[in-house]
């Protein structure tokens, strides 16, 4: 995940100049991470823990309609605990970006539902 990052950085172009099995999305925003942190593998690692953390506030944010405070923040409990990363370092896997703009989506089609507005 770090090569095809680093070269994004570089200014090389996904998919012609740059092999990534993971689509689009990952290398651009790993490159971007790369491009900000100057070129250090751990920021990646930083933007891997900023999309978990995004993902516990998106999580917070469905479960809010549903369930009080007490459980809502055993399931954030669960959900830090439970993490694939939790005994390891934090890798940069493709999926965190996935489940995070997954939940966003389903955040927005709830809103859309709730209250008919278009925009979302």
């Amino acid at each position: 995940m770090f090569i095809p990052a680093l070269r994004v950085a570089a200014g090389q172009t996904v998919f012609r100049d740059v092999f990534c099995q993971y689509g689009l999305l990952s290398p651009l925003l790993q490159g971007g991470a790369v491009w900000l942190g100057g070129g250090e593998l751990l920021a990646m690692k930083y933007l891997s823990v900023l999309f978990y953390a995004a993902i516990g506030v998106l999580l917070d944010f469905l479960w809010k309609p549903l369930l009080s405070a007490r459980w809502r923040n055993l399931i954030l409990l669960m959900f830090w605990v439970l993490m694939p990363d939790t005994m390891v370092t934090f890798h940069a896997w493709s999926s965190i970006f996935a489940l995070f703009f997954s939940l966003l989506a389903l955040l927005f089609i709830l809103k859309f539902f709730d209250g008919k507005r278009w925009y979302f």
